[in-house]
């Protein structure tokens, strides 16, 4: 997580520590009474997601002469890219006066894609080469934690396991044939947090940033010239979303 990620972590757990403060400090007094949260539901949402892919190639051939066949680590290239996301959640609240947990499940299809020409030499000497990584989908099953605000808003935190389904490809320029296309599911985990504001008793409407990481070990699978000693190549997603989402509790 970089400088600006922490920074967003930070803002949002001192959000809702001062929630759970305010809520606090008004329990003796004549604050209104929160809203029922508490119970399944199920929503849509809709959003922005940008993306940092980092690319890290590992050679393995037990000939090298400069690693005598241990991983010999490259400096990983990062690209960026952005687009639309939207999908679907369902989820289920436990309300304890102001406090709020549940747990959630989500899917989105995603539009993040991004193809780039690479450094020389990175799958092979001295072809220059080109990378391309799309994330089709992505899958959330998170705890979350918050407060009630008022009497209609909620602040939360969440967080947990994150996977996605991501395209691979790697083009080389040199006829020598150290292609690869792969097609695989990355694991990861997401953390983030946002608020909800009830518009009914039965609708509530919410805005959330998540960031999620997932890693992909031997994305490149077997390039074609090398199928006794394969080169590994291990791609990080790195993806933060700002989602508008409307839940619906029967």
């Amino acid at each position: 997580m970089n400088a600006t990620h922490a920074v967003l972590a930070a803002a949002i757990t001192s959000m809702i520590a001062g929630g759970l403060l305010s809520s606090a400090a008004k329990a003796g007094g004549d604050a209104p009474a929160p809203a029922n949260w508490a119970g399944l539901y199920i929503g849509a949402h809709v959003g922005y997601g940008s993306e940092d892919t980092t690319w890290t190639h590992k050679d393995i051939n037990p000939f090298s002469a400069t690693n005598g066949g241990g991983p010999i680590v490259l400096p990983g290239e990062t690209f960026s890219s952005d687009g639309a996301i939207g999908g679907g959640q369902f989820g289920a609240n436990f309300q304890f006066n102001q406090l709020v947990a549940g747990v959630e499940v989500s899917y989105a299809a995603a539009d993040l894609t991004n193809a780039h020409a690479i450094s020389p030499g990175v799958f092979n000497q001295p072809a220059t080469s080109s990378v391309e990584s799309s994330i089709e989908s992505i899958f959330t099953a998170t705890g979350r934690l918050g407060v009630t605000i008022g009497s209609q808003g909620l602040i939360y935190v969440k967080g947990g396991y994150a996977g996605g389904h991501i395209n691979y490809k790697g083009t080389d320029s040199s006829g020598l044939g150290y292609s690869f296309e792969n097609s695989s599911w990355a694991n990861g985990w997401t953390i983030g947090g946002g608020g909800e504001y009830k518009i009914t008793s039965a609708l509530s409407v919410a805005v959330e940033y998540a960031h999620i990481e997932l890693t992909t070990n031997n994305a490149g699978a077997t390039i074609a010239p090398l199928p006794t000693f394969p080169a590994i190549i291990d791609v990080k997603n790195e993806i933060d979303t700002v989602t508008l989402r409307l839940n619906f509790k029967p």
